[in-house]
């Protein structure tokens, strides 16, 4: 009998971003290197980490490029370089976000230590696909708050030496942060899909809300858009496309300035910047935050950079706002309330929580999603009854199954498709897609049939989805 002493689970080993074409000469390595994380790993150790990613990059590139075998070239494809790479100990991702540029994580792969001889790596338990996504977030979130690795580059006029110091600098103010920040493992499936929740509201209350917005826009033209929140939770989302959705709440969310309750002011980020920088016609344009809170609903606006509200102006908005914020507030928290009760009565009979069947709704092309899924962040779920997030070998089998769904909106799509399945552990998964839409339910249960689990879906897809 194995003699199981304990478990070591995923953890961050390294962090780092470079450009190859930085420090070319020899003895001037070290000058690739724009940020490293742990810091206090020495010189030589960062270098040599370095030149061991550009070697794969480069000799992933050359496999893509040559397409003589078939096998090498369907895996590497021309110009990408390489995504993943698995070794016994460590997984590591690789992203290119902007040309010359890569950002590089490395993980531990957790392992079972069953003596000080014997340890089994466990390297089934990271998903590839969740954590380049979680890669290519924090890139997303650096260029929300200060813009491309290029446009700071091409911002400083002093020199390429000066420019490269104050690239340097930001992605050392962001990143020391961000990773400190990362809660591994990574067990939220809706990381992975980059989709928000919406808070459902009655059709009169949704309108009265979205005619506030466009009132408060055409009143004070120097809006471009805005984001409406309750109790953190989303109820118009603006103009904003739902991948820049995504980040921006989770900027909000994760800035205790931004969610303070306080009178209309402009937020001031790290290092005195006063700018994040929206995507507006595939350019990067940059943007001023006003946001102003009352009782438990959040209204945030966007100004352009050369739109700053004056003083007065700002008087005026407040005024304008302040009491119609504060009505819809009151209103929606009365119809949340009366709309808990009903559920309160739905579920007063409830199973145990690892026995209530949790789904999952996505619209692909909005992004949105509903949900009774717990995650690692503590998210609010649409039912307050299942907070606790399922286990990950589950959110795995989740995510292989969302991966068969292509990006590429001129991917022809089946008319409609069910998947079943069921883990080791009495877990049934069951997935239906249509119409750009994905809908599944997670139900456990040690006795249930094919025809129990396909009926209980059935009872869920038509009780609790419902998507304009």
């Amino acid at each position: 009998m194995t003699n199981l002493l304990h478990r070591v689970e995923v953890s961050l080993r390294s962090f780092y971003i470079f450009n190859s074409s930085y420090g070319g000469r020899e003895g001037q390595e070290h000058k690739k290197i724009l940020f490293y994380h742990p810091d206090d790993i020495e010189i030589n150790t960062k270098i040599k980490d370095v030149g061991l990613s550009e070697a794969i990059i480069t000799f992933t590139e050359n496999l893509g490029k040559e397409g003589n075998d078939n096998y090498f070239s369907s895996t590497f494809a021309e110009g990408t370089g390489c995504d993943i790479l698995h070794t016994l100990k460590t997984t590591q991702i690789f992203l290119q976000p902007e040309d010359g540029f890569w950002c590089v994580m490395t993980l531990n792969v957790p392992k079972t230590v069953c003596s000080k001889q014997d340890e089994e790596y466990r390297n089934g338990e990271i998903h590839d696909d969740i954590y380049r996504k979680v890669l290519q977030e924090s890139y997303d979130r650096f260029r929300l708050q200060y813009g491309s690795f290029d446009m700071i580059l091409n911002s400083t006029k002093n020199g390429l030496s000066i420019a490269q110091s104050k690239l340097r600098e930001k992605l050392n103010i962001f990143y020391s942060e961000y990773v400190q920040s990362l809660n591994l493992p990574i067990c939220d499936v809706t990381q992975f899909l980059r989709s928000v929740q919406y808070l459902p509201l009655s059709k009169t209350l949704f309108l009265r809300v979205h005619n506030f917005i466009q009132m408060v826009q055409a009143t004070f033209p120097a809006i471009v858009d805005t984001l409406f929140l309750f109790n953190d939770q989303i109820v118009s989302g603006g103009k904003f496309e739902p991948s820049v959705l995504f980040t921006m709440y989770n900027y909000i969310m994760g800035n205790p300035t931004l969610r303070r309750p306080q009178r209309l002011t402009e937020v001031i980020e790290f290092e005195g910047s006063r700018k994040i920088f929206l995507n507006r016609n595939n350019e990067l344009v940059p943007f001023s935050i006003y946001h102003h809170c009352s009782s438990s609903a959040s209204l945030y606006m966007y100004v352009k950079r050369g739109d700053i509200l004056s003083s007065e102006t700002r008087e005026d908005l407040e005024t304008y706002i302040d009491a119609q914020l504060a009505l819809l507030a009151y209103d929606i928290a009365r119809f949340i309330v009366s709309h808990s009760k009903v559920l309160t009565l739905v579920n007063n009979a409830v199973e145990p929580e690892a026995l209530i069947p949790r789904y999952l709704f996505v619209n692909e092309q909005t992004l949105k999603h509903i949900s009774n899924v717990g995650n690692s962040k503590g998210e609010k779920t649409s039912s307050a009854v299942c907070q606790k997030p399922l286990p990950l070998h589950v959110v795995n089998l989740l995510i292989d199954s969302a991966t068969t769904t292509k990006e590429n909106n001129n991917v022809a799509m089946p008319p409609f498709e069910e998947t079943l399945i069921k883990s080791t552990t009495d877990f049934w998964i069951v997935k239906r897609q249509c119409n750009w839409r994905q809908f599944y339910v997670i139900i456990f249960n040690k006795k249930a049939t094919l025809l129990d689990v396909t009926a209980e879906a059935e009872r869920i897809f038509v009780q609790e989805v419902t998507d304009d």
